[in-house]
């Protein structure tokens, strides 16, 4: 396994007005597994994605990565478990305007000194090898997320971790951008875990999650996958 976490829960705020995110979850994923978290806002979707990644501690519960309890860790080992181990996407591409593509994706690589990955390579992967001299206002929200995926698989990450990625995005380039996290997924063995408000992109995954209310409620594998260019947009 993984990753398992084991009757996880989160709350926010004080005793009089605590707001329960998650209640006693489980949650389990292997190697390669590509998973989408659903949910309304305020469900618990994002919260669940975070905790796993460690991003934010539990109340109670316990998460292993590897057999290794993360939460047992100090800050310090999780910043450098998160850092050797794991990588995030979001919505917003958060690229350093003052850096080309190129740069930016090589601070990736520069997070994990223990793994080597051909950068050029993974460019060429994503279709913008072309771009590596271009700073981020000169691309289009599309290649911007496209570069933000190069940048957190240079670390060579098992998990990728992705927040919205394609909620700045219209159908045409979200789909693209989904294309692309299909084809690591396939090619690299890369687990994503994947949250999203759009349903249709639970079709792609090999697994869907519904949270609701602090809890799952649904958790199903997906026998016939479509590809990210069928995902209705809806």
């Amino acid at each position: 396994m993984l990753l398992q976490a084991k009757k996880i829960s989160k709350s926010f705020g004080n005793k009089y007005n605590a707001i329960q995110a998650l209640k006693e979850v489980d949650f389990a994923v292997e190697q390669g597994d590509f998973v989408v978290i659903l949910g309304a806002s305020g469900g618990g979707k994002t919260t669940l994605l975070n905790t796993l990644s460690t991003l934010e501690t539990v109340d109670s519960g316990e998460i292993y990565y590897e057999g290794r309890d993360v939460q047992a860790l100090s800050e310090k080992e999780k910043t450098d478990f998160r850092r050797k181990s794991i990588s995030f996407i979001f919505q917003q591409y958060h690229l350093v305007a003052e850096l080309t593509v190129l740069e930016n994706i090589k601070l990736g690589s520069y997070l994990n000194e223990t793994k080597t990955i051909d950068i050029l390579g993974l460019m060429k992967q994503l279709d913008i090898e072309n771009l590596k001299d271009k700073y981020p206002y000169e691309l289009s929200g599309g290649q911007q997320q496209r570069v933000a995926i190069a940048r957190a698989l240079a670390k060579n990450p098992k998990i990728l971790f992705c927040d919205e990625p394609t909620g700045a995005l219209d159908e045409k380039t979200g789909k693209s951008v989904l294309g692309y996290l299909e084809k690591i997924n396939a090619e690299n063995a890369t687990t994503i875990i994947m949250v999203t408000h759009t349903a249709g992109i639970g079709e792609m995954a090999k697994r869907v999650i519904r949270v609701n209310s602090g809890q799952i409620v649904e958790d199903k594998k997906n026998l016939s996958p479509i590809s990210a260019s069928e995902v209705y947009w809806g």
